[in-house]
C-alpha cells in the first residue's frame, strides 16, 4: 500500500522517540512518502497537492494518507486553541485516499485536536487510550477511534555487555498536577532539606516571582539528590539509613538536572537506552489520562524489573510475574531488596518482561492498525 506521512523530522531527536519509532514501522510495512519540518522537501506554503507532485504523484495514487503523532505544534499548554502546524494543507476536500489522524498527548488541547480531526474529514483516530476512554469522543466525533497502545523499537534496545550499575532508578518529571506516586516514593528513599543550598534557592523563587505557590519547596526531598547515587553527595544529601547500601540513581527533571560537572543527568539518546539496561529495577507510572507510555515497554525489553504502583496496566503487567507492584510507597525498598539479593528471582521475573514484550513492537502495532482498515 502506498501511504503519504505527514510528520516532523525526529529522525535525530534525543527524546520523543515513539514519534520516529511510529514513522520506522509505517516505513517497513508500507511504501511511504514522508513529508513535514525538517525533511528537505518541506515548504511551509504548500498545500496537499503540492505535496502528492513533491512526489511526482497525484494524491488519488496514494492509498493512505496519515497524520504523524508529531503534526502538532511543538511547546504547547492547555488552552492553546491552534494546534495545526500546517495550515495550508486542508485534507477536507481529499477523498479518495483513507485518513488516519495518530492522535499525540490526549491530556493537552483535546478539544482543538478532535476539531482538527473533524475540519480534516479523517476516516480514523488512533490514540494509545482504550475504548472506555475514547467511546465518548468517538460519539461526539462522528469518526472511528482505534486503541494502538505504545510499543518498543527493539532496535534501539541495548542488551550486549550490559552491566546492571544501579539497584533502583527513576528519571524523568514528577507530575504532581495528576500524581503523587513519583513524589511519595521519593520522600521514602530522601531526607528532607534543610541544607543553606535550599534556603537560598526559596528565597530566592519567592522574591524573583512573588504572586508563584512555592510551598512545594518547603516538603522537597534534597534537590542534589539529582546528582545520583547516594556515595556522590553521600553528606550534603544522604538518602535516609535503610536505603544505605544500594546503589540509587534518581535524576529527576526540574529545578537541578546537571551535575556537578554540568552534565546532563537526565540520559537521552543510546546512553539513554543504556542507562535502562543498566539498572535492576525503575520506578515507573502511569502519565495523565493513566496513558501506559512507552518506558513500560522499553524496560521489559531491557530486562529492567518494573516497579509501580499496583494497577491492572491493560494486562500488560503481572505481579511477581514480570514486575512488581507496591499498595503504599514505603513497600518499595523491601521490593527492591528482594531482586537485589536474590539473583534467581531477578533473572526469572526479568526474563518474563522481555519475553513478554516481544510481541509488543511497533511493527506488531502497524500490522494490526491495518488489519483493522483494510477489510
Amino acid at each position: 500500500m502506498k501511504a503519504l506521512i505527514l510528520s516532523q523530522n525526529y529522525e535525530n531527536y534525543t527524546g520523543g522517540y515513539y514519534h520516529q519509532d511510529w514513522v520506522d514501522a509505517l516505513k517497513r510495512r508500507l511504501e511511504c512518502d514522508i513529508y513535514g519540518p525538517a525533511y528537505d522537501n518541506y515548504e511551509k506554503s504548500d498545500d496537499i497537492f503540492s505535496v502528492a507532485e513533491r512526489f511526482n504523484k497525484n494524491i488519488e495514487e496514494y492509498d493512505l494518507i496519515i497524520i504523524g503523532s508529531s503534526w502538532d505544534k511543538p511547546g504547547q499548554k492547555s488552552g492553546d486553541g491552534d494546534i495545526d502546524i500546517h495550515p495550508a494543507i486542508n485534507l477536507a476536500h481529499v477523498h479518495s485516499p483513507v485518513k488516519i489522524y495518530f492522535l499525540n498527548k490526549e491530556y493537552i488541547n483535546l478539544e482543538a485536536k478532535l476539531e482538527y480531526a473533524m475540519h480534516n474529514n479523517v476516516d480514523y483516530i488512533v490514540s494509545v487510550l482504550g475504548p472506555t476512554r475514547t467511546r465518548e469522543w468517538e460519539s461526539k466525533t462522528g469518526i472511528a477511534f482505534i486503541h494502538l497502545p505504545f510499543a518498543v523499537a527493539l532496535n534501539r534496545v541495548v542488551l550486549d555487555n550490559a552491566t546492571k550499575k544501579y539497584d533502583f532508578a527513576f528519571t524523568g518529571a514528577l507530575h504532581m498536577s495528576y500524581s503523587d506516586s513519583r513524589r511519595l516514593v521519593k520522600a521514602e528513599i530522601f531526607k528532607k532539606d534543610s541544607s543553606f543550598l535550599m534556603s537560598i534557592i526559596r528565597f530566592a523563587a519567592k522574591r524573583v516571582f512573588p504572586t508563584k505557590n512555592w510551598e512545594f519547596l518547603n516538603n522537597r526531598s534534597c534537590l542534589p539528590s539529582n546528582v545520583g547515587i547516594s556515595r556522590v553527595l553521600s553528606m550534603s544529601c544522604p538518602v535516609k539509613r535503610e536505603w544505605q547500601g544500594l546503589d540509587v540513581y534518581w535524576a529527576e527533571r526540574g529545578l537541578i538536572s546537571k551535575s556537578l560537572m554540568l552534565k546532563s543527568l537526565l540520559p537521552f539518546g543510546d546512553d539513554y537506552f543504556k542507562f535502562l539496561a543498566s539498572s535492576k529495577t525503575f520506578l515507573s507510572t502511569l502519565s495523565a489520562e493513566n496513558i501506559l507510555g512507552p518506558r513500560f515497554y522499553e524496560l521489559m525489553a531491557s530486562h529492567c524489573i518494573i516497579i509501580c504502583p499496583r494497577d491492572d496496566y491493560g494486562g500488560l503487567l503481572r505481579d511477581k510475574v514480570n514486575c512488581l507492584m507496591y499498595d503504599k510507597p514505603s513497600d518499595v525498598l523491601n521490593l527492591v531488596k528482594s531482586v537485589v539479593t536474590d539473583e534467581d528471582l531477578f533473572k526469572y521475573i526479568s526474563d518474563n518482561a522481555y519475553n513478554a514484550v516481544l510481541t509488543h513492537t511497533y511493527d506488531a502495532r502497524i500490522d494490526y492498525l491495518m488489519a483493522k482498515i483494510v477489510k
